[in-house]
């Protein structure tokens, strides 16, 4: 991917995508007590949500819909 310097993490049993850094996100809205349970079986808040759109090296872009803003999974 162009531009990003840290790793993702890939899961093709997620059921949902998240994300920790808010400059990633192209549209967002804020959101108030919705939280998420990760695969860890830990709860985590979630401070909005939006696209994400992703550029690789190939020219290729992706656009990930309703992308969760959780600033805490940076840690994990």
């Amino acid at each position: 991917m162009v531009g990003v310097s840290e790793g993702w993490w890939i899961d093709i049993g997620a059921t949902l995508h998240v994300c920790y850094e808010r400059a990633m996100f192209k549209t967002y809205t804020t959101v108030e007590n919705q939280k998420v349970q990760m695969g860890n079986a830990h709860t985590y808040d979630v401070a909005g949500t939006g696209n994400v759109e992703l550029k690789f090296i190939s020219g290729k872009t992706l656009i990930l819909k309703d992308v969760m803003h959780v600033p805490e999974t940076k840690k994990i």
